[in-house]
């Protein structure tokens, strides 16, 4: 597509992720350009994957990433089966996913052939690549539109819910009946918290054990500095005692929670069905990642030996495409372009890389097509992540390196949040997000922590300042700025 045609449609940023390495983007490009038509039956005809300085803008036609929601619900409405089949596949793969990197972790990369260094990505890739196409079906149906929990929310009222009370309702009936791998972090961190004494050897396995979760897309991990503050500050909290729950406890709580409604409401099977499809999507979305980032970390050895044979930085390594990797064949001067400006667009089921000038060029056109002025809003709205009401002032976190600024009882607002921003998280009073659904990591988080929240905002990142004061009815849905 010529930089002219753009104008011809209505440009949606689905995703902006920052430092992300091209080889793991192709596998989500790859879905929506010819994977996800082939696997459900509908895929993506314009899209365009640019990369700016390591940051990554995932630009999608709106109608057509829509379309695919719509599908994946109509076939999830006709038969509950065929979403869950989806949630299946991506539990196992993920399962899978974690197990070779188990296994990555015990091999010595400097006494392997190039060969079987390459095998091993391309083992890994396997993995990865069906993980991620099958996570961008369940993108098409919970991301920038909540296509199945709106009809969730629909369904409950119909079965008897009370309007004001229907997010109330859904918060408990969704949330997921296990611990996620950041609440086990924080269960075990707690546990060394209230110990009789300072055990090192504690909280050197707890720093091997969970480093990884701090790895984002592409390193590093978390020091074991972050883990020393934290336990510094729980040890600090009085009522640290009070925070302590077993995972069994956790469920069982959950579960009896679910029983009460079920019981007063009477709720149908197909409810109930649905109602399940959306606390694994809950689930799984966080797990999908976890298995990733530990894949990731697990993986860095391998790339680190390639890097350093072909005469690579690791950075540069990364920018690569799988089948570069698999092939060892490596450009330089082209690592060092994508990096720096790149762009790849998917069209038609075809896809073309696109460098240098030209792709910073789309960019700043498809920015001028999907801008709109911010300075004269005075209100915003969104969909209720989490029920609640908070006031505080703006701090806008889009990276971990935004997180210094973070105080106790700010507002976070960001784009999209991901567990490397999970302790910016904590300290807020409330969360607003550009883009999610209520399956959403900030809806997640939300959750777990209690905290009013607003995702689907659109503008929240551009509307919003450091300083400024706001309001949030997540109740509602309405962030009202009261001071800039």
């Amino acid at each position: 597509m010529e930089i002219k045609d753009l104008k011809k449609y209505n440009w949606l940023l689905m995703e902006k992720l920052e430092k992300c390495p091209l080889w793991l983007a192709w596998s989500p490009l790859s879905a929506f350009a010819y994977l996800l038509e082939k696997e459900i039956g509908v895929g993506i005809q314009h899209a365009f994957f640019i990369t700016q300085k390591g940051n990554f803008y995932m630009y999608f036609v709106e109608s057509e990433f829509r379309k695919g929601g719509e599908v994946v619900l109509g076939k999830t409405l006709e038969d509950y089966r065929f979403l869950k089949k989806i949630l299946d596949d991506i539990e196992d793969l993920s399962k899978k996913l974690i197990d070779y990197g188990e296994k990555l972790q015990k091999l010595t990369p400097s006494k392997m052939t190039d060969k079987e260094l390459a095998e091993d990505f391309k083992k890994f890739y396997q993995i990865h690549e069906p993980l991620w196409v099958k996570g961008q079906a369940v993108n098409y149906l919970e991301h920038e539109s909540n296509f199945l929990s709106s009809a969730v929310r629909e369904m409950l009222k119909k079965e008897g819910v009370m309007v004001n009370e229907v997010e109330q309702v859904f918060a408990i009936m969704v949330n997921p009946e296990v611990y996620s791998y950041a609440q086990k972090e924080e269960q075990d961190l707690i546990n060394i918290a209230v110990s009789d004494k300072m055990d090192e050897k504690n909280l050197y396995e707890h720093w091997k054990k969970y480093c990884w979760t701090g790895y984002d897309w592409m390193g590093p991990v978390w020091s074991r500095e972050y883990f020393e503050e934290r336990l510094d500050l729980l040890r600090k909290d009085n009522s640290i005692k009070n925070h302590i729950k077993s995972e069994s406890d956790y469920s069982k709580e959950i579960i009896r929670n679910k029983k009460v409604l079920i019981k007063k409401y009477g709720f149908s099977q197909q409810l109930l069905n649905l109602i399940k499809l959306v606390e694994r999507i809950i689930y799984l979305k966080g797990f999908r990642v976890d298995a990733s980032w530990f894949g990731y970390y697990s993986l860095e050895p391998i790339f680190r030996e390639i890097a350093k044979r072909y005469g690579l930085s690791l950075r540069q390594l990364q920018y690569a495409t799988p089948e570069e990797i698999m092939n060892l064949r490596f450009d330089p001067d082209c690592l060092n372009q994508r990096w720096q400006s790149s762009a790849i667009e998917a069209e038609n089921g075809k896809v073309r890389e696109i460098d240098g000038k030209k792709a910073k060029d789309y960019l700043i056109e498809i920015e001028r097509l999907t801008f709109s002025d911010q300075s004269g809003i005075d209100q915003l709205t969104g969909d209720c992540g989490c029920p609640g009401y908070a006031k505080g002032y703006v701090k806008v976190i889009n990276a971990p390196s935004d997180m210094n600024k973070m105080r106790e009882g700010d507002i976070m607002v960001s784009h999209m949040t991901n567990p490397a921003l999970v302790p910016a998280m904590r300290k807020a009073s409330a969360i607003i997000a550009d883009v999610g659904g209520v399956t959403c990591h900030a809806a997640i988080v939300s959750r777990e922590l209690k905290l009013p929240c607003i995702i689907g905002t659109k503008i929240a990142t551009k509307a919003l300042h450091d300083g400024d004061l706001v309001e949030v009815d997540a109740n509602m849905g309405i962030v009202r700025i009261l001071e800039k």
